[in-house]
């Protein structure tokens, strides 16, 4: 079992459809290899609370365990693994990748903790899909020195303190 590719083929994905109003299970096949084993799922002990999806094109881009994303497409009950531009573990074993949609396309990025910001796009244009990367900042941000903002938005304010307020925001 530990040495069964994951996720299988067939895949059995809960589907809701806009033509019943109910969620039926629905069979998908891989297209391509796999992401690893059961066993490697099982090594990726990283907490990730919150994954993201997009829908881009016609399909389904899952944000998954281990960072790979997977394709689903439900006009051809296909789907297919795409590995990440980069291992999460290969630099630190406590970094979030983000997915995101744009115009053109299914971005990854990746901020780690030296706060190199590294953004690749999805290259689906030939038989091989590629991640390209489309921008890294070779270093630290200058905000580096901030304290973290999790997994909300990021407010920049400024305190500005005087003796006649004691203290308080102005």
């Amino acid at each position: 079992m530990l040495h069964s590719d994951w996720p299988p083929s067939p895949c059995i994905l809960s589907v809701f459809s806009s033509r019943t109003g109910l969620r039926e299970d629905r069979l998908f096949t891989r297209e391509g290899e796999a992401a690893g084993t059961v066993a490697d799922m099982r090594q990726d002990q990283r907490f990730e609370p919150y994954r993201h999806a997009e829908y881009c094109r016609g399909a389904l881009y899952v944000h998954c365990q281990t960072d790979f994303v997977m394709r689903i497409s439900s006009s051809t009950s296909t789907y297919r693994v795409i590995k990440p531009p980069i291992r999460g573990t290969e630099v630190s074993a406590d970094l979030e990748f983000h997915l995101a949609r744009s115009k053109m396309g299914i971005y990854y990025a990746l901020l780690d903790d030296n706060y190199r910001l590294r953004v690749w796009i999805l290259d689906e244009s030939c038989d091989q899909i590629e991640w390209k990367l489309r921008h890294d900042s070779g270093r630290g941000l200058p905000f580096s020195s901030l304290e973290t903002c999790d997994h909300g938005p990021w407010v920049l304010t400024d305190v500005d303190y005087d003796d006649e307020s004691e203290g308080r925001r102005r």
